[in-house]
Formats: C-alpha cells, structure tokens, sequence
C-alpha cells in the first residue's frame, strides 16, 4: 500500500477505496501532512491522508511521490515497515493502524494467494555466527546486526529467534559448553586425559574459553560439563571426596590456562612441561 495525500473534494471515491492485493507494502509520510490516517479537519481544510494499492511495485523511481519508502520483507519486524519522514499528531495511533495494515498487505502474492512466511534462518545457524564471530574477535563483536550480517538476514529477524543480546551471548555460551563436555567425555576417562583434552581445547577456542567463566554461562549447561570430570574423581578418590578433588582440579587446570592465555607467564621456561608437572603433582596429592 502507499500512503499519499488526496483531495476529497475532488476525488470522494478514493475515501472508501478498500485495500487491494499488493506485493510491496510502501508507507510514506510527508512532513507537512499534520492529520491522522483517516481524519481530515473541515475548519482548515487539511488534506486526508489515504491508503491506495501498488499493485507489483517493485522499483520506485527518484522522482516518484512515493520515493520515500521501505519495503516490508517477509521475515522482518513490523517496525521497519514503517518509514516515518515528518511528526504526525496523534502518531502513536496512527503508526499502530499503519502497521497492521501494511503487514495484512504484505502476505499477498503475484496471484492474491495467501503465502507462508519463510523460516530463512535457525537458531543453529544463528549460534554458529556467533561461535564464529566470537573466536574470530572476542565478545564485543557478537552482536545481533554482526550475526544477522553473517547469516544472511537483516538484524531485527534474529528476534523471532533469540530475545536480545543477552540471550544470543547466553546461547552462544551454551553451544560452547556442550561441545567442551562431548570432548571430555571422548577424551578418555582419567583426569589427565580430561586435562589435556581441556587445555586444547583452550587452545583451539580461546575467547570461547572465556565466555564460559562469564555471567553468560547457563548454569545448566555448566551442570552438565562437571559430570566427566566428577566421574573421574570418583574413580580416583571415591565418592565422597570426589566433589572437592572436582574443584581443585577445575581450579588449578582453569587458573593455569588462563594465564597462559593471557601470557601471563614471563620468566621463561617451557610452559607445556610446566603444566605435565603440575597435573602430575596433582594426581599424586589426590591419591596421596
């Protein structure tokens, strides 16, 4: 549909002129038009604004009236499909009207039959972006627009899948854990086999590594990451000792990789011995 000024006057037909079947949903707003959609004051003799068909209008032209539009795209949010160019009196209720309007327009084909909106992304492919981003440039770039570049969609479609930032990073995170705890529980069942298999993985993920030690970690899947390295304590102190040499395992193996990430360790010496050394030492003071 296209929003242009008429005069009622001199067309009274096109007041009640209903809506038609349109492929591309077009709203403009001049900034001199001061009346509601729909209200027209018979003091000042305003012009009412209407709302007519554009029938297949794919392209408009620089010197169209209606040159100021957006399209509406099939997965978008209504927001954008409303490109507002002036101040409206009573704006919020007329935008309202506009919106639903134009997104009953927009489920309109070629033919006027009724089409499904398209599902052009998944919350998979939205995580996999993010992983990417995330490893490639650290936290900060993952961002919904940044996402939504790399998955081929416009930004405001992410939140048909993901709430906002906060839960794209939260699930980012989760897809991170979930893939640390398959390779744990792959890599084999003692604690050293756990550890070296931890530290590469470090290795191969290091901003992802750091996300897990954020607020952005689901503890469920947190929960979940524990139980390889719960089963091998068990099996090498028992059960009842088992959570507390869980602990100290994480601690020292996360606090060790953390500052080999950060190249915290200056004084020389090779670091890959010196974490063998520390593993060992720690084994034989848990079986102690």
């Amino acid at each position: 549909m296209g929003v242009v000024r008429v005069d009622e006057d001199r067309h009274p037909g096109l007041a009640a002129q209903t809506l038609g079947e349109a492929d591309v949903v077009a709203v403009t707003v001049s900034q001199h038009d001061t009346a509601d959609v729909g209200h027209r004051s018979p003091d000042l003799g305003e012009r009412a604004l209407q709302v007519v068909p554009v029938s297949g209008k794919t392209r408009i032209d620089e010197g169209d009236p209606l040159r100021q539009v957006d399209q509406v795209g099939s997965d978008d949010v209504v927001a954008e499909a409303v490109d507002v160019r002036g101040e409206l009196h009573g704006s919020s209720r007329c935008l309202q009207w506009l919106r639903y309007v134009a997104i009953m327009a927009n489920v309109n084909s070629h033919e006027g039959v009724a089409m499904p909106t398209p599902d052009r992304t998944s919350l998979a492919q939205i995580v996999t972006a993010g992983r990417q981003i995330l490893d490639a440039t650290g936290p900060a770039s993952v961002t919904m627009q940044a996402v939504a570049t790399r998955v081929g969609v416009r930004a405001p479609s992410l939140y048909k899948r993901v709430r906002d930032r906060d839960a794209l990073l939260a699930a980012v995170a989760e897809a991170v854990i979930d893939d640390l705890t398959a390779h744990l529980d792959e890599a084999g069942e003692g604690l050293a086999d756990l550890a070296r298999e931890y530290r590469a993985f470090a290795h191969r993920h290091p901003e992802s590594f750091r996300l897990m030690f954020t607020d952005a970690a689901p503890y469920a899947a947190l929960q979940r990451s524990a139980t390889p390295i719960l089963r091998a304590a068990s099996a090498l102190v028992g059960d009842d000792e088992a959570l507390d040499a869980a602990r100290l395992f994480t601690a020292w193996s996360t606090g060790f990789l953390q500052m080999e990430l950060a190249g915290a360790f200056r004084l020389g010496g090779d670091v890959d011995q010196a974490f063998d050394y520390g593993l060992q030492r720690l084994i034989a003071g848990l079986t102690a």
